[in-house]
């Protein structure tokens, strides 16, 4: 599968999810530029290969963080809310998951 897809299709997964747009995704899950996402849109160019790392990453990192915050507040918070909470976390996984196949592929 192509990067530009792969990357694609995770940017609109975070986009209904958390609202992220495509310049945060740029910065904070490919590590490029702000604009670097709509400059290969624009000039049709294929995203690095290495962006695929980063997302992998970035996702790690955060289903890392919410299953630490369940494991922190197991006791404090209703089982209902660390459910959503680790709903997140497995939102997460599943990412790095797929970039992970893109990656091995």
């Amino acid at each position: 599968m192509k990067t530009s897809v792969i990357i694609g299709n995770t940017l609109e997964k975070l986009r209904r999810r958390t609202g992220c747009s495509g310049y945060e995704f740029s910065r904070d899950w490919l590590m490029k530029t702000p604009g670097y996402l709509a400059y290969t849109k624009s000039s049709g160019a294929e995203p690095s290969f290495e962006c695929l790392r980063h997302m992998r990453k970035k996702a790690l990192q955060e289903q890392k963080a919410w299953l630490r915050y369940i494991e922190k507040n197991k006791d404090k918070q209703p089982p209902q809310y660390l459910a959503r909470i680790e709903d997140t976390a497995t939102f997460y996984g599943k990412i790095a998951e797929d970039v992970e196949k893109a990656l091995l592929s």
